[in-house]
């Protein structure tokens, strides 16, 4: 987490700021979805072929925890300390080996 950027995020910035006012209420349910950087200029990643898709490489059980540092680092700096998380895996590229998706609910030591 030492090279984590996200605490400097505009919209994380934002979104901490308009949380600790309590200017948009109670925060039930953050949704993130980072499809879009297989779509996007680093698409070339995701191809077949390419050094993500090969497990030699990038072995598939890291790809997930490839982008969740991303993901948490914002939900503790929005939310605070995790309590507890349950959470599922699924492929979602036909040509990646292994799980490439995860969903999960994360439980916060202030209920949330």
């Amino acid at each position: 987490m030492i090279a984590e950027n996200t605490q400097y995020w505009p919209e994380i910035l934002q979104a901490k700021k308009l949380i600790n006012e309590n200017k948009i209420g109670d925060v039930l349910n953050i949704y993130a979805r980072n499809w879009e950087s297989a779509m996007g200029p680093w698409s070339d990643d995701y191809k077949p072929g390419a050094w993500r898709c090969k497990n030699e490489l990038f072995p598939h059980e890291l790809f997930p925890l490839d982008s969740a540092s991303h993901w948490l680092r914002p939900l503790y700096l929005l939310l605070g300390e995790f309590e507890s998380v349950v959470g599922l895996m699924n492929p979602t590229l036909p040509y990646m080996k292994g799980n490439t998706m995860v969903q999960a609910l994360f439980k916060f030591k202030n209920g949330k």
